[in-house]
């Protein structure tokens, strides 16, 4: 029996479309782990903000009440 060729070709669309989606799951995937990663262990020794690194290494508790208003007030914007 011999196949018809437009069943390879939607065979390679199929697996394409598939491996498209499986590459998209896996960014977003790879996204959220760092996110996450950032947020449990912040790194104050190279900081994007020096700052915001320096409160956090010398009045923990102040930062922490900072950034929850902020968030607070984020959260009302919505």
């Amino acid at each position: 029996m011999q196949r018809d060729h437009r069943d390879y070709d939607s065979a390679i669309s199929s697996h394409s479309k598939f491996s498209s989606t499986l590459d998209e799951l896996n960014l977003v995937e790879s996204i959220v782990l760092s996110i996450i990663s950032m947020l449990s262990s912040p790194n104050d020794e190279s900081p994007a903000n020096v700052e915001a690194a320096k409160e956090w290494r010398e009045r923990r508790s102040e930062f922490r009440k900072k950034v929850s208003r902020c968030v607070r007030k984020s959260q009302e914007m919505l």
